[in-house]
């Protein structure tokens, strides 16, 4: 966990300092070579390569990404949330894949407020 730690250190340094500012809330190893991390601006990236590159997975709404699980380099949950306007506060969003991010599914699960961390303890009781 140690090398992770300075590999998303690393990588918020680089993000921070490109065009397009982001700030990065949530990071999952799920091998030795594949790493998502979210943040703000529906930001999901991912790393096929351990850490020595990553690219913007485009997500279908625009909102904040708090925290990332994912069971295998396919699948897996991004949680967060979004601000609604007129006196609706703000609700939690879910967003699940199965291909690695090609294609997600959104869900609101009707919390009042965000989703701050996703964790499953045995991915079998899915």
């Amino acid at each position: 966990m140690r090398k992770l730690s300075f590999l998303f250190v690393l990588f918020i340094s680089t993000v921070l300092s490109a065009e397009d500012p982001v700030s990065l809330y949530g990071v999952h190893q799920v091998d030795a070579k594949t790493i998502y991390t979210v943040g703000n601006n529906s930001t999901v990236y991912v790393s096929e390569d351990g850490g020595r590159n990553f690219r913007k997975i485009p997500v279908p709404v625009n909102a904040v990404f708090q925290h990332c699980f994912f069971i295998d380099k396919n699948e897996g949950w991004v949680v967060g949330g979004q601000e609604r306007y007129l006196a609706a506060g703000s609700i939690g969003v879910v967003l699940h894949t199965t291909d690695g991010g090609k294609h997600w599914e959104v869900s609101y699960p009707g919390t009042v407020g965000w989703l701050f961390d996703v964790h499953f303890q045995n991915w079998k009781i899915l």
